[in-house]
């Protein structure tokens, strides 16, 4: 007896084994390419925290600091190091984000005239901070 052509009761078709075995392989390359898409979606977002992780001024330094005069009153001046300059801020303090490690001469230049240089090791990575400067005429 061959059941294969007879009706089902419910009248939809009966799968013939070759339309199952075909429906089983089309799950299954589409189970292959979620898993491959979401792997590939894995590795992109590890790439991109990774890079997002480094920072991009990880091989400058910074350096710090306040200019006071003797009797703790701020000073203003213009403060030159590594090809960069700036002048204080209002309360004598002077702050550089992106300086190239090495060893420079820090500048101090009042508005008095006065001149005043040290030697700064700048450090990758790192703000060196001076702290106050005693500035006298």
């Amino acid at each position: 007896m061959v059941f294969e052509n007879s009706p089902k009761l419910d009248g939809t078709a009966k799968l013939s084994s070759s339309s199952l075995t075909r429906w089983i392989y089309n799950r299954r390359r589409v189970i292959w390419i979620a898993v491959g898409i979401m792997f590939a979606l894995l590795i992109a977002l590890l790439l991109l925290r990774s890079l997002a992780s480094r920072s991009p001024d990880s091989t400058v330094g910074g350096l710090d600091g306040c200019l006071i005069s003797e009797d703790g009153n701020p000073v203003t001046a213009n403060i030159q190091i590594a090809n960069s300059s700036m002048t204080t801020y209002e309360d004598g303090c002077f702050f550089f984000t992106s300086l190239p490690p090495g060893k420079y001469p820090l500048k101090v230049l009042t508005e008095e005239g006065f001149e005043w240089t040290q030697s700064v090791m700048i450090v990758s990575g790192e703000a060196t901070g001076l702290g106050e400067i005693v500035i006298s005429d």
